[in-house]
């Protein structure tokens, strides 16, 4: 579900739609699908070493299909369902989706945001000017154990990279358009 409706005022922004989805300690999927409507994962490469699987990835809005961000995941595949790791492997899922799914607790440990820019090759063109900066951030997903005990223990380390503020917005705003045509 998107996070207003079209017609109202939005609430006061003083950070972007980027820089707010990279420094937030949550899930990645379900802050996408609140501005963005439903998405889609498309892996780009992915390897298997020893129990890590390794997962590069974009992810597209499915109203629009532009990308709104890339990943690399590194997945623990030794603490997660087989079937999990099957479904992640052969569908569009995204991995956060595919752990809401299966009911896992999960905790967003080591959180690093960070400031990067698309295209630094253009921005040497237009004589050293910089493009607008995009955010990303890098993190660890740890599982909850259960009582007594609720130990922690790492199910993914994700680098994600989202794309350009003014892409952000124009997907916001495909995702409040279609709510509001949508009966």
């Amino acid at each position: 579900m998107i996070s207003h409706h079209p017609g109202d005022s939005p609430p006061p922004q003083q950070t972007s739609i980027g820089e707010m989805l990279a420094s937030r300690h949550n899930l990645m999927t379900p802050m996408l699908k609140a501005y963005f409507g439903a998405t889609y994962a498309i892996e780009r490469y992915s390897k298997r070493e020893g129990s890590l699987y390794i997962r590069h990835s974009s992810i597209f809005q499915q109203i629009t299909d532009q990308p709104i961000l890339h990943a690399t995941l590194s997945i623990e595949t030794r603490h997660l369902p087989a079937d999990l790791i099957e479904r992640l492997e052969n569908s569009k899922q995204l991995f956060g989706q595919l752990l809401i799914d299966y009911g896992l607790k999960t905790e967003i440990a080591e959180l690093n945001p960070f400031t990067y820019f698309e295209d630094e090759e253009k921005d040497e063109e237009k004589g050293g000017q910089k493009s607008e900066p995009c955010f990303g951030r890098t993190l660890t997903i740890l599982e909850i154990g259960h009582p007594p005990h609720n130990e922690k223990r790492p199910l993914a380390f994700i680098k994600e990279h989202l794309v350009n503020e003014q892409a952000l917005q124009t997907a916001h705003r495909a995702a409040l358009n279609n709510l509001n045509n949508t009966p």
